[in-house]
């Protein structure tokens, strides 16, 4: 495998289809995206694996229903593990990359390095979609709602006649 082929094949989610079987699904390798999410952050390697596998999913759910928003997926838990929360931002026109990014929130005097990661979670919403925005790098802002007020009488009465007389309202 050449670097070009190495590198064109290091974050990807490929669909596939066996035709004989009537199989298809999607693959996906996130060599160079997990490196750069873990690497962010000291996490211990039960939580580093829970973040990786929270990541896979929300690429591929996120790039299986073709976003252009964001996707946040959170993992929460009652166990060491409390918050475990990944956003996958599509990718903005054709050519560009989605991004993904992670963050993990854990309690690490209750931890259990030896133990398997998905027990970390304890008792569980396993998969909760946050929300979607339609531009990721915008900022919600909310309008203030201006309040009206009534018209005066006299306008709404000039304004129920003028109708009644084009025939538009029934009396």
């Amino acid at each position: 495998m050449t670097i070009g082929s190495q590198i064109a094949w290091d974050d990807t989610v490929l669909p596939f289809q066996l035709d004989a079987s009537g199989i298809r699904g999607r693959v996906a390798r996130l060599d160079g995206v997990l490196d750069q999410v873990l690497k962010q952050h000291a996490y211990p390697s039960v939580i580093e694996a829970l973040v990786a596998e929270t990541a896979l999913l929300t690429a591929l759910i996120g790039q299986a229903v073709k976003l252009r928003w964001k996707l946040s997926l959170q993992v929460r838990g009652k166990g060491p593990a409390r918050l475990i929360a990944t956003d996958y931002y599509g990718p903005t026109s054709d050519g560009e990359p989605a991004r993904i990014r992670a963050y993990a929130s854990y309690d690490a005097d209750r931890l259990d390095l030896k133990a398997d990661p998905f027990s970390q979670i304890g008792e569980r919403d396993l998969l909760r979609p946050v929300r979607t925005d339609p531009d990721p790098l915008r900022p919600r802002l909310r309008r203030k709602r201006r309040a009206r007020s009534p018209a005066p009488l006299a306008r709404r009465r000039h304004h129920a006649a003028a109708h009644a007389r084009r025939g538009r309202c029934r009396r």
